[in-house]
């Protein structure tokens, strides 16, 4: 029983109150505490947390920090946009960017078979680009633009087996000035390119981190070192490469 029984807490559990602290206790161990159960429609959420603003308040929206979607979702806000969010598909974060999978793998693209040109967008970011085997043509996979990618953000490509030269890593031809940075030969020297390939056969996983979002700047780096120390021409089997 609530100890404010007059308007400021429940009365012998017959409402929930509007002001004041209260508590539930359980008196059935094998039944649910509190059941929120949702109209047909079911749009709405089950929960909103806020911070502090006036009772009558235009804006209170904005004041939004946490809720509970209509699907069970939790939602971490800033205000109306939502920062993180833990569903029945997975971890999502920064508006809809998917990390994880509701199995606990990182989320995977799949790039199509034969398609000669791949435009990586934003929202996939953190994400494993899965490559499949490809023709025997060149194909294009332009990183995202300057408008839509932020500092450290990473994007991961694999691939269980390509031929030599046949992918592409490149700047977008609206990204005039976006450039990547990569070891392509030379002892401690790094390269700066608008596209690069890969020159061997055979199995491929390669990262892209933004550096600098003016551009923007990307550095490469090959997951697959063939070996060391890296003094050799082709360092890391890259190469540089043609961006269309």
């Amino acid at each position: 029983m609530a100890k404010e029984p007059l308007g400021r807490a429940a009365y012998n559990g017959l409402a929930v109150p509007v002001e004041g602290e209260s508590e539930t206790r359980q008196e059935d161990s094998s039944r649910t505490i509190r059941t929120l159960t949702h109209s047909s429609d079911n749009i709405g959420r089950f929960f909103t947390f806020r911070d502090f603003v006036p009772p009558i308040h235009s804006s209170r929206a904005l004041a939004d920090v946490a809720a509970i979607d209509a699907d069970g979702g939790f939602l971490g806000l800033q205000g109306t946009s939502v920062k993180m969010e833990l569903n029945s598909s997975g971890l999502y974060v920064d508006g809809g960017k998917q990390l994880f999978d509701n199995s606990g793998k990182k989320a995977q693209v799949a790039l199509t078979a034969g398609t000669t040109a791949h435009t990586i967008v934003s929202s996939n970011a953190g994400k494993i680009h899965v490559i499949s085997t490809q023709a025997a043509t060149s194909v294009f996979i332009y990183l995202p633009s300057s408008g839509s990618v932020a500092v450290g953000e990473v994007y991961e490509f694999i691939s269980n087996t390509t031929a030599a030269s046949l992918l592409n890593f490149a700047i977008l031809g609206t990204n005039t000035d976006g450039e990547i940075q990569c070891h392509l030969g030379s002892t401690n020297v790094v390269a700066t390119t608008k596209a690069i390939t890969h020159v061997s056969s055979g199995a491929l996983w390669v990262k892209f981190l933004c550096l600098s979002t003016a551009g923007p700047t990307w550095a490469a780096s090959n997951q697959l070192v063939p070996t060391f120390p890296p003094t050799v021409a082709q360092y890391l089997g890259f190469a540089e490469g043609t961006s269309a």
